[in-house]
């Protein structure tokens, strides 16, 4: 954890490796934590959620495309997915199975 928080306050202060020195003034926020942490964020994957709740089923295959192609791993994708899923509260138990 100590890890993570260190490189996260390095990736906010603009010292990242990915070469953009985007300074975020040494502010670590959520969008940087999940960056270092190497995983989707849940709300991109809550809005997939909704979007397959909606039966709009094009929609949320642009979302799975998206994180697939930001090179999230499939376990990473569905890990990420079933946490969202199970503690969605909008969505009904029975599409929660």
């Amino acid at each position: 954890a100590l890890n993570n928080l260190q490189a996260s306050h390095t990736l906010a202060k603009g010292l990242g490796s990915n070469g953009d020195n985007v300074s975020h003034a040494g502010v670590v926020d959520e969008k940087i934590v999940f960056q270092v942490c190497d995983q989707p964020h849940p709300n991109v994957v809550k809005d997939m959620v909704n979007f397959c709740n909606q039966g709009d089923l094009h929609h949320a295959n642009a979302e799975l495309q998206k994180l697939w192609t930001l090179g999230y791993s499939a376990s990473d994708i569905i890990g990420t997915l079933f946490k969202v899923t199970k503690a969605h509260t909008d969505l009904p138990e029975g599409k929660k199975l």
